[in-house]
């Protein structure tokens, strides 16, 4: 009796080869979704320290929410409180996230910052 010799395949490796396979176009579509998107954001620059107090501009960035109003918001982060209104004076960054410093209430005396 003549014996034959199966190649016998996992009942698992095709449904992996899909899987792989759905995943990667779901990895390469999505990626070319969010450049077409980014491109048609406006970019702003947010002042802000790193700080507790700013978590919600943190937790706003990473669920998306400015994207969503089409906006890049792109986070300068700063050592001092008193740095940030002289970046928003200057345009260094377009919006802020402070306190009530010294420093904001000398701009604003001076006429530098505008509302």
């Amino acid at each position: 009796m003549k014996t034959v010799a199966k190649l016998s395949t996992s009942a698992t490796a095709v449904p992996r080869v899909v899987f792989v396979g759905v995943l990667l176009a779901i990895v390469l579509l999505t990626n070319c979704a969010q450049t077409e998107i980014s491109a048609q954001l406006t970019e702003i620059k947010i002042g802000l320290l790193r700080s507790v107090q700013n978590g919600a501009v943190y937790i706003a960035n990473e669920k998306g929410y400015f994207a969503a109003e089409g906006l890049a918001a792109r986070l300068t982060f700063f050592n001092t409180a008193q740095e940030i209104p002289a970046a928003v004076a200057s345009y260094a960054v377009d919006f802020a996230a402070v306190g009530t410093t010294a420093s904001l209430y000398r701009l604003a005396n001076e006429g530098r910052l505008t509302w």
